[in-house]
């Protein structure tokens, strides 16, 4: 993680250091939006509407090509000039340089010979032009060019790139964009690489958008204004045709003040209305009374009734009650002469015969008023139809004519505001007010933008850190290796018998070692510091472990150990000789054989030759154990007995699974206290494998940070297959706990 945080932090820093300086000049413009006044305050709405549109359509000019191509001519931005690897400018180089049109892309450089004269190379094509007249302007890549003074070893490149790549390029250095979303606003940022540069682009590129502004505006006015006079004139026609068919309509209906008609109107069918009304009612009664006379049988009094309807004596004057009053008579007159005269008398029959004329005459008068209410009652609806249609007829009449007062008064408005327009058009066309002013002109930069130290070495800082973060999870997620004794026995199940702190001074650890050499004791006798005591006290832990262990075993003790790891330089030999020096160091008999005949590490580890006889002669001559047997005196008065290798035997595997090896082993065990065979790395070979299954138990060798917990299973896996019991494990180069730090520091 640290290495990763200081390397991406060293690049962040590398960058800021190196990266070229860029600067920046602003420029701002006031982008007057165009209002409309008056009487349109929906199209004032509307155009306030679409203002943040415009200001849009203001950016984009500003970075169109219209504008950025006559800049790009103007400071020759499509060719780039370097003189002895430093960017200038071409006239700071060139006392003469046109570059007219547009340029194809290339690459040359200029220098002067041995002679004066000047070289000019196609350096795309390798193709040397030699000039001439060294103070003549000389053509190349469509330039004109007359260098300045030059020394011999000046050296001019120029690179000249295509119109649509300078473009792009100053796409890329320049940015325009509001400056809030309510103000009128437009601000325009240049980058260069000096200020100079910075100040002259913008500056550059806010005349030439002042410059096109005012040119769109002046067309726009011209256009405007020669529009609005063609819709003036066609608007105008419009109106007039309006107002003629308004005209027209309100001869031909008469469509004046329809409000008073529709009232006087509205009086008239009411009256109408009632007097039919009242004629109904009339006619219903004299039709009631008609058909009582036709079926009553009460003589004169039916008629008395008919005579006695109010309307009905009106009507007829005076003959209906004349007629009644002669019935009566003749009635009055018929009753007196029929007391005295029979049935049969002729008198009486003349007197009945003139009471049914009388009778008849009244009820054809009576019918005769009936028919003539009935045709007053069906003039009156005729009228009142009549005025109906005349007063449903004015509705339509006046929607008709608001309809055309409105098209008339819509046409007028538009006629109005589009000679309102038409004067301003006029007026910005003569007068050649500007919509864009400039409020705050290029600016000189006095420092550079980018890079940004404090931003660049925060970004660094904060990216380091989380590279460097995810780097160590990803170390974390991927690693398989074993760091610690928990983890150990989780992976494992067995239990961790000592942790082994890291020496870095040597392996050997006890006091003092001491051995015959041609019949004198060599003393080894390493350095004393805190780790060795702590791994000597690590090594007394083990030794207490493992007799424990023997107590656990049916035999209650422990006779042999065979000391295996899964690989290589984890330990083994280291554990396998300290274990006997501190089992020897207590005064026990221990024998120490080396079975790695590959590695021969005892022999290194105790300083022993190599040519010595071993176990592999002793499997090979059945000779006598002691004849093959090393003694080494521990602490002064102990032994300490080690059985080398031997020579080195590539099929030391056969030769460990042979009978003499057993009876080796067997031997061993009945003289000896303890037998520690230490044996090659079990996953890398199978020689552990036939010893794992002879000893009473098998003690691993793991190393922290260092064993995979793949190469430890497997390395389990083979000592299940060959039945070996593996006892416990040793952790090697273990972080020590710092409460058993502590501890013996106080007890110090």
């Amino acid at each position: 993680m640290l290495g990763t945080f200081l390397g991406v932090f060293a690049v962040a820093v590398t960058h800021t250091i190196l990266a070229p300086r860029e600067y920046r000049s602003d420029a701002t413009f006031l982008v007057e939006q165009q209002r409309i006044k008056g009487e349109a305050q929906a199209l004032d709405a509307l155009a306030r509407l679409g203002q943040f549109t415009s200001r849009q359509t203001e950016v984009e000019l500003v970075q169109s090509r219209r504008v950025l191509a006559p800049v790009v001519d103007q400071l020759d931005l499509q060719v780039g000039v370097l003189l002895n690897g430093r960017q200038v400018r071409p006239q700071e180089v060139f006392s003469v340089f046109e570059a007219e049109g547009e340029l194809e892309s290339g690459r040359y450089s200029i220098r002067r010979d041995a002679s004066g004269g000047i070289v000019a190379e196609d350096t795309e094509s390798s193709t040397e032009l030699v000039v001439p007249e060294a103070d003549a302007p000389f053509a190349l890549g469509g330039m004109l060019l007359l260098p300045g003074e030059l020394g011999d070893r000046d050296e001019v490149r120029i690179e000249v790139v295509s119109l649509a790549q300078a473009l792009a390029r100053v796409q890329s250095r320049i940015d325009a964009r509001e400056v809030r979303r309510d103000a009128d606003l437009l601000r325009l940022t240049c980058q260069g690489t000096s200020p100079a540069q910075a100040q002259v682009l913008c500056s550059e590129i806010s005349a030439r958008y002042l410059r096109l502004r005012a040119e769109l505006q002046r067309a726009e006015a011209s256009a405007a204004a020669g529009f609005l006079t063609d819709q003036v004139g066609r608007v105008d026609e419009s109106l007039r045709a309006a107002e003629d068919t308004l005209l027209r309509f309100r001869e031909r209906t008469r469509s004046v003040a329809l409000e008073e008609r529709a009232e006087v109107h509205v009086r008239e069918s009411a009256t109408l209305w009632a007097q039919r009304e009242q004629l109904r009612a009339e006619r219903e009664a004299i039709v009631f009374l008609i058909d009582r006379i036709e079926e009553d049988e009460r003589g004169s009094a039916k008629y008395r009734d008919l005579a006695s309807f109010p309307t009905f004596l009106t009507q007829q004057n005076q003959i209906v009650p004349t007629l009644v009053e002669a019935l009566v008579a003749l009635e009055t007159q018929r009753s007196d002469l029929a007391v005295r005269r029979s049935d049969q008398d002729i008198e009486l029959a003349a007197l009945d015969s003139r009471i049914v004329q009388i009778e008849e005459q009244l009820h054809s008068i009576a019918v005769g008023y009936e028919s003539s209410l009935e045709a007053q009652i069906n003039s009156l609806s005729r009228a009142i139809a009549n005025a109906g249609a005349v007063l449903a007829s004015i509705p339509s009449q006046q929607v008709e004519t608001v309809r055309l007062e409105r098209q008339v008064g819509l046409l007028s408005d538009l006629y109005t505001f589009l000679q309102t327009r038409l004067r301003e058009a006029e007026v910005a066309q003569a007068v050649d007010l500007p919509s864009v002013r400039v409020v705050d002109s290029a600016s000189l930069p006095f420092r550079p933008y980018s890079p940004r130290l404090g931003l660049n070495l925060s970004l660094g800082f904060l990216l380091a850190s989380g590279i460097g973060l995810l780097v160590g999870l990803w170390r974390e997620y991927t690693d398989t290796r074993l760091h610690e004794r928990g983890a150990v026995e989780q992976e494992t199940g067995i239990p961790v018998l000592s942790m082994l702190p890291r020496l870095k001074e040597g392996p050997v650890i006890s006091v003092s070692l001491r051995e015959a050499t041609n019949g004198d004791w060599r003393t080894l006798a390493p350095p004393w510091n805190d780790a060795r005591e702590l791994a000597l006290e690590a090594f007394r832990t083990l030794v207490t472990e493992l007799h424990f262990i023997g107590q656990s075993l049916p035999e209650e003790e422990l006779r042999s150990v065979a000391v295996t790891s899964a690989v290589r330089g984890e330990g083994k030999t280291f554990t396998a000789s300290n274990l006997a020096i501190a089992k020897a160091s207590h005064g026990n008999r221990v024998l120490l054989i080396d079975a790695d005949m590959r590695g021969e590490g005892v022999s290194r580890f105790f300083g022993l030759s190599y040519e010595c006889p071993g176990l592999a002669e002793l499997c090979a001559t059945r000779g006598a154990i002691e004849h093959f047997t090393k003694s080494i005196v521990v602490a002064g008065k102990n032994k300490l007995d080690v059985r080398p290798a031997g020579s080195a035997e590539t099929w030391s595997a056969e030769l460990l699974e042979r009978d003499a090896f057993r009876r080796i082993l067997s031997v061993a065990e009945k003289r000896w206290d303890l037998v520690i065979v230490d044996t090659p790395p079990l996953g890398a070979v199978t020689d552990a494998a036939a010893v794992a299954s002879l000893v009473d138990g098998v003690v691993v060798v793991v190393r922290a940070g260092v064993t995979d917990r793949s190469a430890l299973e497997f390395t389990l896996d083979r000592l299940a297959r060959a039945q070996a019991q593996a006892v416990g494990i040793v952790l090697n180069d273990a972080t020590v706990p710092q409460y058993y730090r502590t501890y013996r520091n106080a007890t110090n």
